[in-house]
């Protein structure tokens, strides 16, 4: 057994392992029952890869059918991971079925034309009708595209949310969704590669692009859901849809907000702000500041923004930063280090109040201290 065959063989087996674990994961369980989906059936054709190589009755033309429907099931999948891991629906309904559509279709295909898309897998080497050629290819195209159609609504779906999260918390920590949106962008690159070998393939150019799709990509993809899919913290189980969908100043003109009863929430925030400091806990969001002064989040998220001219992540730190300082010119905590004083005044991340304080000041924690102190 080559090192290759042991990778995929590690890679599939972990990758099965995986899939129970996200299936039984009681946080984040219902968007992680889809990428637990995904990740059990891409170590299930890794498997059948295996049996082709060592040539256990599993014919190359089988592998191939089952990485085409792999890359429409890939789609949904990925999709709706990330539209329920946002938060913008809470319980599975019968509306996802609609995306596993194109599945009963193929069978469909099948059972009406027994000489297309099967036919012309398993008798790839003899000669066959050509309109069974073509419909293998414009049902693979078809699926390619509608593929790429749901990672381009899924990025989208991430590129809201990553605004939308400045208005939720404190710390982005917990919200930080770029390892799904690299996920995405190295599923996007195999998919192009495997529309090219598609292509390729059709002219009869055969360079096995899908083949080293499955030796190297398919792991990688395995062992990143493996430590990120785990690891995700839940985001915000009361997120609502409407918020992911309409624009902040859209839905403030429905608000029904005041301006005078904006104001005394203004002085009210501001005042608790500075007498309780709720900033001092790292994991603040926008919902537990909401319920320490009995407003709603709607219009607390209102009045920071149009009328504070920020949102809910730099005013709580801003209020951090202020407190960084004075713990940095307090002689009493010259003793404590940096990073200890940034989780001291509400940071959770050496890197976020890093950048945070040199953006505020133009220096670094280090540089402000000295030549504040001299």
């Amino acid at each position: 057994m080559d090192f290759i065959v042991l990778v995929l063989n590690l890679a599939a087996a972990q990758g099965l392992l995986l899939s129970f674990f996200l299936y039984y994961k009681r946080k984040n369980h219902v968007p992680n029952l889809f990428i637990a989906s995904y990740t059990l059936i891409t170590s299930f054709v890794l498997f059948i890869f295996q049996f082709k190589d060592q040539g256990l009755y599993i014919s190359v033309e089988s592998i191939r059918y089952a990485t085409f429907l792999l890359i429409y099931i890939s789609g949904p999948l990925l999709y709706l991971y990330t539209k329920y891991l946002i938060g913008e629906k809470q319980q599975i309904d019968t509306s996802i079925i609609k995306h596993f559509a194109a599945i009963p279709v193929v069978i469909g295909i099948e059972m009406l034309f027994p000489n297309s898309v099967l036919y012309t897998l398993d008798h790839a080497d003899e000669l066959h009708p050509e309109d069974a050629f073509d419909q293998l290819y414009i049902l693979e195209y078809i699926l390619i595209l509608s593929t790429i159609g749901y990672l381009l609504i899924s990025f989208k779906k991430i590129w809201v949310f990553d605004g939308l999260a400045l208005n939720l918390f404190s710390n982005m920590e917990s919200a930080n969704l770029n390892w799904l949106r690299n996920l995405l962008l190295l599923f996007s690159a195999f998919l192009f590669i495997h529309l090219i070998d598609t292509s390729l393939d059709y002219l009869q150019w055969d360079l096995k692009l899908s083949s080293y799709i499955m030796k190297l990509g398919f792991p990688v993809l395995i062992y990143v859901i493996s430590y990120k899919a785990l690891t995700q913290p839940e985001i915000f189980k009361e997120l609502r849809t409407s918020e992911l969908s309409m624009p902040l100043k859209q839905s403030y003109q429905s608000s029904g907000l005041k301006e005078d009863k904006a104001k005394q929430h203004v002085d009210r925030l501001l005042t608790f702000m500075e007498e309780e400091k709720p900033y001092l806990d790292c994991n603040l969001t926008i919902e537990d500041l909401a319920k320490s002064l009995g407003i709603s989040r709607h219009h607390l998220t209102e009045v920071i923004n149009k009328y504070l001219k920020k949102n809910f992540y730099e005013f709580v730190n801003e209020f951090r930063l202020e407190k960084v300082k004075t713990l940095l010119l307090d002689k009493s905590k010259t003793h404590i280090t940096l990073v200890g004083i940034a989780f001291e005044a509400g940071f959770n991340s050496k890197t976020t109040f890093n950048t945070l304080f040199r953006k505020e000041t133009g220096l670094t924690p280090t540089a402000f201290r000295k030549q504040h102190t001299n």
